[in-house]
């Protein structure tokens, strides 16, 4: 018996809408973290990538933390 390709589980997944474990061993999925479950599926991604993209991703993250920290900071001061 021949395995699909990972892609093609991948893909199975994400049409019905549940995890590898519950596809291919029929484990119940597990509550994802994330609320958003747009967020979950693209970090699940995500971490298919190499280092450098990670590293990418974070500081690109990190930016608009904080860039909404100081916007939250300085609403005080306009008023």
């Amino acid at each position: 018996m021949h395995a699909p390709p990972l892609e093609k589980l991948i893909q199975l997944a994400d049409i019905f809408e549940v995890s590898l474990d519950y596809l291919v061993m029929g484990q119940p999925m597990e509550e994802s973290p994330i609320c958003n479950e747009v967020l979950f599926k693209r970090f699940k991604l995500l971490e298919t990538f190499d280092d450098q993209d990670k590293d990418t991703v974070i500081r690109v993250i990190d930016a608009i933390i904080a860039q909404r920290q100081v916007e939250h900071a300085m609403r005080p001061l306009e008023r």
